[in-house]
């Protein structure tokens, strides 16, 4: 809850001033994903010296989670969920802040956002949509010779 109010907070500030300058938040708009694969989350900003870097996931039902904020170069703060699992990761660079995701699982899809704060300005990055592709299924079908009205078959099917 603080952090909805922090960012609400950077909102009306960036809102209210006169204040021109934008945070520019790039994001990938779509990745697909298999079952168990590594997938990782791009988030490129323009260069700001004192900035804070934040990672959302947008669930299904409309609520969004705070994953991990990182102020400077201190260590990153985890919501204690995404920590607990350690399947998360962030790599920060001069102008980017990327979310990597380990071993996916249904549960990791979502619209994951990236916000960049400084002083007076905020951006946010339009999203970027994580599908989760179950493993394939392969239907196999058993090669019959020439049938006839009236003949008996048996057809069987294995997934």
């Amino acid at each position: 809850m603080r952090h909805y109010l922090i960012i609400l907070f950077f909102s009306t500030v960036v809102c209210s001033s006169d204040v021109s300058s934008n945070v520019d938040v790039v994001q990938e708009d779509v990745k697909v994903v298999r079952a168990g694969e590594d997938v990782n989350l791009t988030c490129s900003s323009s260069a700001l010296l004192q900035s804070t870097k934040a990672w959302f996931k947008q669930t299904a039902d409309g609520r969004f989670i705070q994953i991990v904020s990182l102020y400077l170069s201190q260590q990153p703060s985890w919501n204690k969920d995404f920590e607990k699992m350690s399947r998360f990761n962030v790599i920060k660079g001069d102008d980017d802040f990327n979310l990597t995701i380990l071993q996916t699982k249904p549960s990791d899809s979502g619209i994951y956002y990236c916000v960049v704060a400084s002083y007076y300005s905020i951006g946010m990055g339009a999203g970027t949509r994580l599908i989760y592709e179950a493993a394939h299924t392969t239907l196999q079908q058993s090669l019959i010779d020439t049938l006839h009205p009236g003949d008996s078959v048996n057809l069987q099917c294995s997934i």
